[in-house]
């Protein structure tokens, strides 16, 4: 019982203290930093509001259904009554399960261990079908489980009756017919389908194969260009639009040079080489052949986009500079306060829906007037986000027991009810653009003006092991390297034959060692 009440004060105080001061990785903050932030959003560290313990809210229902009290404007009002279980007498009157006794549905969630899992999901869901109970089981952490395969072999033997994964895993495991397709249900059961953003749906489909649903998101990532529009009325520099391409974002960043400001703030923070990714990757462009297992990392595209951003780094309208914070402990307040962005030192800045959600919760001390558009895009797919990501798949196992309820668990956690109480509690985009409410429009809606390319995504976010290799090669020495040439130690054409080099090394080792000869 201990370790279900390790979401109060001193667990958030616990929490500011572990937080490492890693090298920002994406939105200028480090990938744990973002992982924590998240899950503190989620257990509503971040709000003022009263939560209480399952088992109390569960009593004052039934006190509530057993005298006859069914006024749902009193129950909101109460200030004790958290704002999940606000309809929850209405929902128990309907409740499809209730014929079904007790149920016991077993999740294998991915990134949520117990406590987690039913603050942010579990509860409200309880609250709703009381005779449902949830066991949660993730996989031991003594190295037993360390490959994809690993992983589906022990989720296979742990026989969940839902599983919540990755969107890589997801794809893998519905293709080999362990997932159950959600057409049906979604039909019989008028599931609002239309309500959600396509490309959540279009993707789900495509991972899943054959054009059915096997699963289902209530949010997705992406990246925006936010912009402090003071800066630019200040210089007399016109706004950015929605659907520029990079070579007119990176134009209209280099109209600040001299100016004292920056134009631009690349996916992270003191690394420009990540600019130089997400532009080749908007392109088309690809620094290995998975097919040939042929690095191509040394070409005439490449290196335009090296040459143009360390030009930009050196001549001080592309931000480059050293993390404060890197090897420190830290708050997400010191994060904020310590952000080039929020302090006026940069027009642009290129982010995920996590930075949207830090810049909305004034952590830094300023007021900053700003908008949002959408993320350059290529020349040839004006209208195709090239960073759109889908972090969490709820599904229903193909052998589960407990179907139904498995699926109506699935449909909550997918639906607008969730949606609703969760909008200002959550830091990915919702999946429902009109339960959004924690950005101001001009905020949000660049997040869902774009299409997701299915075909790309599958390929941009694939596991596979080769390819795990060679991109994480050339990012690691692309990193090292872009940081000479920009610090003018290296010419380009030096950099990119190293990184070619450094990238068909490990293709080729990798693929040795998937061979089983090495």
């Amino acid at each position: 019982m201990k370790d279900r009440n390790r979401n109060g004060p001193e667990a958030h105080q616990d929490w500011e203290r572990k937080l490492s001061g890693r090298p920002f990785i994406k939105s200028g903050f480090t990938s744990e930093l973002e992982q924590k932030v998240r899950e503190r959003v989620r257990m509503g560290g971040g709000h003022r509001r009263t939560y209480m313990r399952p088992a109390a809210a569960f009593v004052i229902v039934c006190a509530l259904l057993l005298g006859g009290i069914m006024l749902r404007d009193n129950w909101k009002s109460s200030e004790n009554v958290p704002a999940y279980a606000a309809d929850a007498p209405s929902a128990l009157r309907s409740d499809p399960l209730a014929a079904e006794g007790d149920i016991e549905l077993k999740v294998y969630s991915q990134n949520q261990d117990t406590v987690s899992f039913m603050s942010f999901i579990g509860n409200p869901f309880v609250i709703r079908h009381p005779g449902v109970h949830f066991t949660v089981v993730q996989p031991p952490r003594d190295g037993s489980v360390s490959s994809e395969d690993e992983l589906e072999k022990w989720i296979a033997g742990q026989k969940p009756d839902v599983i919540v994964t990755d969107s890589g895993t997801f794809g893998k495991l519905a293709q080999q017919g362990r997932l159950q397709a959600l057409d049906a249900w979604i039909n019989n059961d008028k599931f609002d389908l239309d309500g959600m953003f396509k490309p959540v749906t279009d993707t789900l489909r495509e991972l899943g194969g054959g054009g059915q649903l096997y699963g289902l998101a209530n949010s997705f990532d992406t990246a925006a260009i936010f912009v402090n529009k003071d800066l630019f009325e200040r210089n007399g520099i016109a706004l950015p639009e929605d659907g520029m391409t990079w070579d007119e974002v990176l134009a209209l960043a280099q109209r600040f040079a001299g100016t004292g400001t920056a134009g631009l703030i690349g996916p992270d923070l003191d690394n420009p080489f990540s600019l130089v990714q997400m532009a080749g990757t908007t392109e088309g462009l690809q620094p290995f052949n998975s097919d040939k297992l042929q690095a191509t990392a040394d070409t005439p595209a490449w290196a335009g986009l090296w040459a143009k951003v360390a030009d930009g780094v050196q001549q001080g309208w592309i931000y480059n500079a050293p993390n404060p914070l890197k090897g420190k402990n830290y708050t997400i307040k010191q994060a904020a306060e310590t952000d080039p962005f929020q302090n006026g030192k940069a027009a642009m800045r290129i982010g995920s829906s996590f930075y949207a959600y830090m810049l909305s919760q004034e952590q830094s001390g300023k007021k900053l007037n700003w908008i949002s558009v959408t993320e350059p895009v290529g020349k040839a797919r004006g209208d195709v986000s090239a960073s759109f990501r889908l972090d969490t798949v709820y599904a229903v196992n193909a052998e589960s027991a407990n179907s139904k309820a498995a699926w109506e668990f699935v449909k909550f956690v997918a639906g607008k009810e969730l949606a609703r109480r969760i909008n200002n509690m959550y830091s990915n985009v919702l999946a429902r653009e009109s339960e959004l409410k924690w950005l101001e429009p001009e905020q949000k809606e660049a997040f869902y003006k774009l299409k997701a390319d299915p075909d790309f995504y599958a390929k941009k976010w694939s596991t596979d092991p080769v390819s795990m290799s060679g991109r994480s090669s050339f990012y690691n020495d692309g990193t090292r390297l872009m940081a000479e040439v920009a610090a003018g130690k290296l010419p380009v054409e030096k950099a990119l034959e190293q990184v070619q080099d450094s990238v068909q090394k490990a293709l080729n080792s990798a693929a040795q060692k998937e061979s089983g000869g090495g």
